[in-house]
């Protein structure tokens, strides 16, 4: 069973608002609005430096084994109740390769397999 339908399955039901970006976004004052669209990242960034989280999510760190927050500048954009299994064994960095792109990596990565359903191939990682 993947990691996340383990989450969504143990996870209390008066915390499963964190899954929901709307409503996270909202509940931080962020301007956001559901659009249909899906947007593409270009790049996740391992990294060592103590983020504060945003103080609704004190009861959430402390209720649960494993917090993973991506941000985006300093935008905290999702929370989930997992590790990151896009970071294993010490990898730091990992650029998503889309369908139609070269898969040839750029010197200092090497190329994985990784598709998604949304037209992720692979990725770029070091």
């Amino acid at each position: 069973m993947h990691p996340e339908e383990i989450v969504w399955q143990t996870t209390a039901p008066e915390d499963l608002w964190i899954f929901d970006k709307l409503i996270l976004s909202r509940y931080l004052g962020y301007t956001c609005g559901p659009t249909g669209t899906f947007t593409r990242w270009d790049r996740w960034v391992r990294v060592d430096t103590q983020i504060p989280l945003p103080p609704i999510l004190d009861y959430i760190k402390i209720k649960y084994d494993k917090i993973n927050c991506e941000f985006i500048g300093d935008k905290l954009i999702e929370v989930h109740l997992r590790h990151n299994s896009d970071f294993p064994h010490g990898r730091n960095e990992y650029i998503p390769v889309w369908q139609g792109m070269n898969e040839t990596p750029p010197k200092g990565y090497e190329y994985i397999q990784d598709p998604d359903v949304h037209g992720r191939i692979g990725a770029w990682v070091k």
